[in-house]
């Protein structure tokens, strides 16, 4: 998952990742 979260710098990623 850590890697993802690196990748994806921009919240709008991280946002859905939450959701």
């Amino acid at each position: 998952m850590n890697n993802l979260d690196s990748s994806c710098s921009p919240p709008y990623k991280i946002v859905p990742l939450i959701w």
